[in-house]
């Protein structure tokens, strides 16, 4: 058997990521204090000791490490060099595509400007901006204004202004994170309709899909509207199946984040899961006439990769359903290898990829979250499962009880997070997952149906009803939990001293439970052995 110099020995890109998140942290703190030609000048020279002490274990794995961390800093620094490309204080005239659907709110209109051109020129990489548009009382050109449309605009960009201090969140790490460098508020003689179809051709393949993916989004959303008979059922339903939460009320957002469901609201792994497994079922059922063919498997598994990545485009590419769609990838394709389908490696080298990707991701709240509930699934679950596991095969308990293991394994991993960033710590947060989480499976399903006969055969009657009801009932259940006495306990101001603390305090407590459960295991033997 093989044998390993420690338990991080198995989980090699474990190492690696913690690395990269090191220089990433270092990077952003210490951004203009270093130069970017000395910063390549020590990698060139990090990658000539590498080679000369490859066959030394303790000094290879030192000397990666901090190549892995330079890698880090480096992709730090030409993520500023992008964002210094957004001129702030000082009047601009760009070219911009909208690219969030047009809001109206009293006497001006909120949107989202993706920056294409700027002074005349191509930008060297696109950029967003939050755009106020004063509206023309006159005219009425505001109306105008559609999710794709194009705008000739000159405006003072501004930086993010500071949050009320009503959490621990940090909006402009998290726009800095999703690319939205400034802000702006245009008047109405300073903006006009340009050809959209010009700056199309100049945007990314990425930005092209995801912005027609966007309008299929909106097209959907409307059918999900004229379907469902109560407004908000449809919001929901919206929220839920296309990860649209605009139209969501801030009454029904706060029910949920109460009742320790609002992980329901961010489309992740749980609803990728369910698309994967309805894609899945109804590939094999239309291809089994082709199940003794050797290549069926593949053909399968590259129709949900096309299938999984549409749906990511469509539902807008936040942080978690990325990181779900590149886990779900991963397995896809090492499911084709009969290999270790889902693990600690697979997590961070979905990690590494978007790291990669854009660097200020480690400051998303979303990204953070994601990764941490996740993790803590692979280390918790298989513990908390097997107290029930080894003492019973009855499959109906046995499906309950992982359910709630799910449940707490992720609440245990997110909960430090959760009550740092938002001050809350939901009481009933077991309850609630146990009587929503089967119910917006069934619920995401139904949607997804609905939206594949609604495009092929037309309006139902039937489904929508059914799935009104269905959302009403989920409603119900979400306000009925929040309204608890002490459903959640609030104002909790962590520091971020405390909540590494906290973690700490959680890695001792499962350690000790492991070590109190293999000493409990070693008396029975001992006891059995006596007898």
């Amino acid at each position: 058997m093989l044998k390993t110099n420690g338990p991080l020995q198995l989980f090699p890109l474990l190492r690696i990521i913690v690395f990269l998140i090191g220089g990433i942290v270092v990077g952003d703190l210490f951004y203009g204090q270093y130069n970017g030609d000395w910063l390549l000048a020590v990698f060139a020279l990090l990658l000539v000791v590498l080679v000369f002490v490859r066959h030394h274990a303790l000094w290879s794995g030192a000397c990666l490490g901090v190549l892995v961390a330079c890698v880090g800093v480096l992709l730090v620094h030409f993520k500023r060099l992008d964002a210094a490309q957004c001129q702030l204080g000082v009047p601009v005239t760009y070219q911009a595509l909208v690219v969030s659907l047009p809001k109206d709110v009293g006497k001006v209109v909120r949107c989202r400007l993706l920056i294409v051109r700027s002074g005349g020129e191509p930008v060297k990489s696109t950029y967003q901006v939050n755009a106020t548009i004063l509206k023309d009382k006159c005219e009425e050109r505001w109306r105008q204004l559609s999710l794709g449309c194009g705008l000739e605009v000159q405006s003072v960009l501004t930086a993010h202004e500071s949050q009320p201090f009503i959490s621990r969140f940090n909006y402009r790490r998290w726009a800095e994170a999703n690319d939205i460098y400034a802000n702006s508020f245009i008047l109405p003689a300073d903006w006009q309709r340009t050809d959209a179809n010009r700056l199309y051709a100049l945007l990314p393949v990425v930005w092209q899909l995801r912005l027609r993916m966007q309008l299929w989004q909106q097209l959907l959303g409307g059918a999900f509207d004229d379907m469902s008979k109560d407004g908000e059922a449809g919001r929901l339903l919206r929220a839920v199946v296309l990860g649209d939460k605009s139209g969501l009320s801030r009454t029904h957002q706060e029910a949920f984040s109460v009742a320790g469901v609002s992980h329901v609201l961010a489309l992740s792994g749980l609803h990728l899961g369910i698309v994967y497994a309805f894609l899945f079922v109804l590939l094999s059922q239309l291809l089994r006439l082709w199940r003794h063919c050797s290549w069926q498997p593949m053909l399968v598994q590259l129709i949900l990769l096309l299938a999984i990545w549409g749906y990511v485009l469509l539902v807008g590419m936040s942080s978690s359903i990325v990181r779900s769609a590149v886990m779900l990838s991963v397995y896809s394709v090492v499911s084709l290898l009969s290999r270790d389908k889902m693990s600690v490696n697979t997590l961070a080298f979905t990690g590494i990829m978007m790291l990669l990707s854009n660097p200020l991701l480690v400051w998303d709240v979303s990204f953070q979250l994601s990764f941490a509930a996740v993790l803590s699934i692979f280390i918790f679950y298989p513990f908390i499962y097997s107290v029930v596991a080894h003492r019973t095969s009855f499959r109906p308990l046995l499906s309950l009880w992982a359910l709630i293991s799910v449940s707490v394994a992720a609440q245990v991993g997110t909960a430090p997070l959760v009550a740092y960033y938002f001050g809350r710590f939901s009481n009933y947060f077991l309850l609630s997952n146990l009587l929503v989480v089967p119910l917006i499976t069934v619920v995401l399903y139904i949607g997804l149906l609905l939206l594949l006969l609604h495009v092929l055969v037309g309006t139902l009657t039937f489904l929508p009803s059914v799935l009104s009801w269905l959302t009403h009932v989920l409603m119900n259940i979400v306000g009925w939990v929040a309204s608890f006495p002490y459903a959640s306990i609030e104002n909790i101001w962590l520091t971020p001293l405390q909540v590494v603390l906290l973690y700490l305090l959680i890695g001792c407590g499962y350690g000790l439970c492991r070590y109190l459960r293999k000493m409990v295991h070693f008396h029975r033997q001992f006891r059995n052995q006596g007898r």
